[in-house]
């Protein structure tokens, strides 16, 4: 949500205040945002701060920089794992990989074992 407003022209430094009802209505982003502090409980009413930390206080302005860092910190995170994931599960139950669609492996798909050395001593 940070990076939308900034995008809209918000001041880092008026991202502590900016509250719930400056956002604009009928943006996907906006809905998404709000559907996701719901299922948080987090606040929703108007004049709640947009910017919380982790324990739902606001964040000081001092600290809105370390905490937009660490917050793109986890997103990245979380999208390499969940790429990570996305390509064991493909390996294991798309066609042609080494699975079927009960979660079994075949055997005859897995790749032969390396029998020849994987360096040579130089």
């Amino acid at each position: 949500m940070a990076g939308l407003l900034l995008a809209a022209g918000v001041p880092r430094a008026s991202l502590t205040t900016t509250s719930l009802g400056d956002l604009p209505s009928g943006v996907e982003e906006v809905e998404r945002f709000l559907a996701r502090r719901s299922e948080l409980g987090l606040p929703l009413a108007p004049e709640s701060p947009v910017l919380l930390d982790v324990w739902g206080a606001v964040v000081p302005a001092d600290e809105v920089d370390d905490h937009l860092r660490r917050a793109r910190t986890v997103n990245v995170s979380i999208e390499g794992n969940a790429g990570f994931c996305r390509g064991l599960l493909e390996t294991r139950y798309a066609a042609g990989g080494t699975g079927d669609d009960t979660g079994r492996i075949d055997p005859d798909v897995v790749r032969e074992p390396v029998t020849r050395p994987l360096a040579t001593k130089s």
